[in-house]
Order: structure tokens, then C-alpha cells, then sequence
């Protein structure tokens, strides 16, 4: 979770931290984002150890870069469906400034409560709603942004969840443990201390079941601020925002004097041929690769891969498992925690109808290891169904596809559809020396 920490070090320490961290990192500081607040909230997430915070920078920044985040966002993914379920159906409302000059606090409210969740489950891809909460957040940061420059000092979210009309329903549990809570592990790896608080609204009293379900999820450095800095609402909850927001920067319905009409969307049902088919260059389920992990064990497939190539993974699976993905220059490296080197944060697959897609564009040639933990099960097998394909449409091999847990499917796809990202990537070097030609003439 993205929580501000209640500790801050003197502006002298920040200043110098933050001169540190640009002058290691120059060459990967897009302008637009390269603010002091921007680089303070990474800082503040590694306690201002500024070799770990470059480390960990370094890795974001190359991502923005690469996904041009600092530009149009065009490297995320989105489908028009995916555009207009959200739009629609999942709504996210940045109302803006708490305050009419100079607010320190960008309200975004949410209304989980209207949301139709079986309906959602039903219709979404995880990396693209993933990628849809990328756009959001990257939309936020941008007025928050602003509101700093305006101000001169660091500007925080408050992030504003409207539970009117929840009822209560145990799949919601799975669901909150499961994908809502996996989106916001992953949210909070790419964006770092950007939510000063969490305010509940409306609360059901039902809530602690959740709060108490996903408390062991938590990260332990922000256990001891965690219920500081979630407040809970009940039906009376207008005279806590105007305390923290002026009446004029908050719509009717939250006791303000904005238009309803004018910045809240309810969310609306989402229409059932909304809810996911295969689209045009995707396999069908049945033509993945099907494995068989038994409870709490690890299982891993194997790739050799040629320097800047796009790896895009097509995967299914019945319960949650982890993933990770690992590389080495040679494959015996890969089984040798001294030399693999962790190349994306460890993610969850969470089980839901629809086929995830993601990619992922190898820079360096060598090895890749995807490595699959069923962490989810008691006793039964996990059994998530795999296949992965390069920009030409080309299956990569399973090296070690022998594998007994590993059950190869014969019946191959005949129109795979990758967007090609290392073609496009700004850091390919081949993409540089046209860049350097081109400001030359």
C-alpha cells in the first residue's frame, strides 16, 4: 500500500538526496517528470538510502520510458471493450484541488459500491485493468504535479472509496484478496508515496472482514501507519470531508456545492457482450500449454532469447499463482540465486475468465526464466495454461518442455497479433542512432 510515512528527514537531507539521485540518473529524467517532489516520494519510500532508491528508480524510469508514460501513454494496453468498461462501468472521478488556492490534497473518489463486481470479474483482462489504473494514477499525478509547482512544496492524494450500495457477498472476498488486492501491489511498485490518506465512505458493517482479510497483505513497514492513515466513514461522513476540503471543491452529494452532474459518474451495469471472448489474435485457452503445480511448490520454463525481443505471454489459470521472471547471460546461471538477476516485480495471475496478455521486451540476449509458485491451494494442483511468442509471431520454445508437470498442446495458432514494443522502444540503440541522425540533419 502507498502510504505516507508520519517520520519526514530536514530539507537539507532531502535537497541533497535529491541532487544525488539526478545526478545518477540524468540520462533517464524525462523533463516533465523530473521534479523534486517526484524524486522526494521515492526517497521517502526507501527511508532516503539513496543507493537503493536509485536502484529501484532506475528500474521505473526505464518502464516510463519505455511505456511513454511522460508522453501520450501510448505503451499501455487498452481495448476499446477495456475503454468502455471502465469508462462506464468502473469509473474513477479526480474532482480535484481540496481547496480553492493552493490545496495540498488531489481528491479522487471511486464508488466500488455501484460497481457491478460480477460483472467486471467477467469482462477484464488483469494487465490491462492493470494498465487502466496505470493511466488513472498517471492522469492524478499529473494535477498533483501542478498543485506542487503552484505551492512550491509536496502534494499528496485522498483517495476516496464511496461504499453506498455494497451488499455483502463472500465471492467479494476472494475478489478483494485476490485481484483488487494484486492491482494495488502492483500500483504501488510503479507510483511511491502518493496517498497521504484512505477514506471509506458509507461503510457497511461488514467492512472489518475485509480491512482484516487483506491487513495480512499489508507490507510490514506500513503496518504501523496503516490504520492512521485509512479513515472510515459511516453515513455521516459530510462533516469530515468539508474538514479536510472547502465546499466549493466538493461535489453536491459530499456536501459541497459542485454539480453532481458535473464530476460524478455512478457506475452502470456492465452489459454482458461486454464480458470477454477472445479477441482477433489471440489463441483459444485450449492451444496454451497446460502445467500442473502441486500446492506450495515452484515450477519454472525456460527460454533462450535474442537481445531486443518482444516476449508476450498469453496465460490462463484456475487459481491464483505467483510469478516471477528471472534472467542470466548463460541457462545454468538461472538456478543460481548469485547470478539470476530478477527482471519484473514478482506479480500475481489471478484466476478470472478471461486470458491474460502481457509483454515484456528483452534487451539482452540470453536466458529467461519464468518461474510459477502455487501459493493459493491447500492441497490441489494449480493449473495455469502457458504459451509465449515473439514480435513475429513465432512461438518461443519451452527448453525444458519435457518436463512432466508440462503438458505441450499440438494444436497450434494460426493469427497471432503482438504489438512489436522492441521495435518502438526508446532505449533500443538502433532507435538512438536514428534519434542522433535525425537532430543531425
Amino acid at each position: 500500500m502507498p502510504i505516507v510515512p508520519h517520520k519526514d528527514a530536514a530539507e537539507e537531507v532531502k535537497d541533497s538526496a535529491v541532487a544525488k539521485v539526478r545526478e545518477e540518473l540524468a540520462e533517464w529524467l524525462h523533463p516533465r517528470w523530473n521534479t523534486k517532489w517526484n524524486i522526494l516520494r521515492w526517497l521517502q519510500d526507501h527511508d532516503y538510502n539513496v543507493d537503493e532508491t536509485i536502484d529501484i528508480l532506475r528500474k521505473h524510469l526505464k518502464y516510463r520510458r519505455e511505456r511513454f508514460l511522460d508522453e501520450d501513454m501510448r505503451g499501455l494496453q487498452r481495448s476499446i471493450v477495456l475503454t468502455q468498461v471502465c469508462e462506464d462501468c468502473h469509473p474513477l472521478t479526480v474532482v480535484g484541488s481540496n481547496r480553492r488556492e493552493k490545496g495540498d490534497r488531489l481528491l479522487v473518489f471511486e464508488q466500488p459500491g455501484k460497481v457491478d463486481i460480477d460483472g467486471l470479474m467477467k469482462s477484464v483482462q488483469p494487465s490491462q485493468f492493470l494498465h487502466h489504473m496505470f493511466r488513472g494514477v498517471e492522469m492524478g499525478m499529473r494535477h498533483l504535479n501542478e498543485m506542487e509547482a503552484e505551492r512550491g512544496d509536496q502534494c499528496y492524494f485522498h483517495y476516496i472509496f464511496d461504499m453506498e450500495g455494497l451488499k455483502m457477498d463472500p465471492s467479494y472476498l476472494k475478489i478483494a484478496t485476490g485481484p483488487f488486492r494484486v492491482s494495488w501491489e502492483l500500483v504501488g511498485f510503479q507510483y511511491r508515496e502518493f496517498i497521504d490518506k484512505f477514506i471509506v465512505l458509507n461503510a457497511p458493517t461488514f467492512l472489518n472482514l475485509f480491512i482484516a482479510a487483506l491487513f495480512p497483505f499489508v507490507p510490514a513497514k506500513y503496518k504501523a501507519e496503516f490504520h492512521r492513515r485509512v479513515v472510515i466513514c459511516g453515513k455521516n461522513y459530510k462533516e469530515y470531508l468539508l474538514s479536510i476540503a472547502d465546499p466549493e471543491c466538493l461535489p453536491e452529494k459530499y456536501g459541497g456545492t459542485m454539480p453532481d452532474v458535473d464530476v460524478v459518474r455512478s457506475p452502470c451495469k456492465v452489459p454482458k457482450s461486454y464480458y470477454w471472448k477472445p479477441p482477433p489474435g489471440y489463441p483459444k485457452p485450449e492451444q496454451l500449454h497446460l502445467l500442473s503445480i502441486p500446492a506450495g511448490k515452484t515450477r519454472v520454463l525456460d527460454f533462450k532469447i535474442e537481445p531486443w525481443t518482444t516476449m508476450g505471454f498469453f496465460s490462463t489459470n484456475d487459481s491464483d499463482v505467483q510469478l516471477w521472471l528471472y534472467y542470466a547471460k548463460e541457462r545454468d546461471g538461472l538456478y543460481k540465486d548469485e547470478i539470476a538477476e530478477q527482471v519484473l516485480p514478482t506479480a500475481t495471475i489471478t484466476a478470472v475468465p478471461a486470458m491474460d496478455y502481457f509483454d515484456y521486451v528483452a534487451e539482452r540476449g540470453g536466458y529467461y526464466q519464468v518461474r510459477l509458485k502455487n501459493h493459493s491451494t491447500w492441497f490441489r494442483n494449480a493449473h495455469p495454461r502457458f504459451r509465449v511468442y515473439d514480435q513475429n509471431k513465432k512461438e518461443i520454445p519451452i527448453l525444458n518442455c519435457d518436463d512432466k508437470w508440462i503438458k505441450m498442446s499440438h494444436d497450434v495458432p494460426t493469427d497471432i497479433r503482438l504489438e512489436d514494443w522492441a521495435k518502438d522502444n526508446p532505449n533500443n540503440p538502433e532507435n538512438q542512432k536514428k534519434d542522433n541522425l535525425s537532430r543531425e540533419n
